[in-house]
């Protein structure tokens, strides 16, 4: 589990200074893509370091975890175009308090 928090985090770490470099380096469509199949290939490797098997997911559910997951890399490609578009310090303060506020959205929610 720690390693699949690690790579998010450090997608999340390098995502802004990736896109922000000067032109040649990714687009928000690239590095969404490429971060879709590195979280990908981390989940793979927790489920084999846990022993679990990617066909142990029923088979009447699998297209809803293949819809969330296409629902996930959209609301991120969302999130990276909006973040992109604010000075560097407004979005290390919004994604720093991102916990805080999904806490509190949990809290309202329940």
């Amino acid at each position: 589990m720690n390693s699949a928090v690690f790579m998010y985090t450090l997608n999340n770490a390098l995502g802004k200074d990736v896109m922000s470099r000067p032109s040649g380096f990714a687009t928000f469509n690239e590095f969404t893509f490429v971060r879709m199949w590195v979280m990908a290939i981390a989940a793979y490797l927790c489920l084999l370091r846990i022993d679990v098997k990617v066909t142990d997911v029923p088979a009447d559910l699998r297209w809803i975890l293949v819809a969330r997951c296409a629902v996930g890399a959209v609301n991120f490609l969302l999130i990276a175009i909006a973040l992109k578009n604010l000075p560097i310090s407004v979005s290390v303060i919004i994604m720093g308090t991102s916990p805080f506020t999904t806490a509190l959205l949990q809290y309202w929610w329940v």
